[in-house]
This record gives structure tokens, sequence and C-alpha cells, in this order.
């Protein structure tokens, strides 16, 4: 899931793919997973020194909460 998640953002931040169209169908699920799994993810960040990992899930869930209005 992160790895579409990522993918996802780079579609949409460059243009790829409509990013109005993203967010309709995949922004609360972004959000959502997000949610869930952001400490899963700072422990990997801090105990396995993966120092980019889900960076761009994260970038994405906060250009959605702007977007959103969070």
């Amino acid at each position: 899931v992160l790895y579409f998640f990522d993918k996802l953002f780079l579609c949409a931040d460059r243009k790829i793919c409509a990013p109005d169209l993203l967010q309709q169908f995949f922004g609360e699920d972004v959000l959502r997973f997000w949610w869930f799994s952001q400490s899963y993810i700072s422990n990997r960040r801090d105990d396995d020194k993966i120092e980019g990992f889900a960076r761009l899930t994260e970038k994405y869930a906060q250009t959605l909460k702007l977007a959103m209005g969070r």
C-alpha cells in the first residue's frame, strides 16, 4: 500500500494524473493510512535507519490535508 501511495503522489505532483481526481478517489484512504501508519513509519525510520522511508506518502498526506482544509 505504501509503495502505491508513493507512486500516486508522484503521478499527482508531476501532473501525469489529474490531482483533483486522485484526491477524490484516494484522498480519504491516503489520510486514513497515514494516520494509522505514521508511528510504525517513524519507528522504521528511527530503528532501521531508513531516512527516506515513506517520505512521498507523508508529503502526499500533508498536501491532501491542505487541499481538503484539514
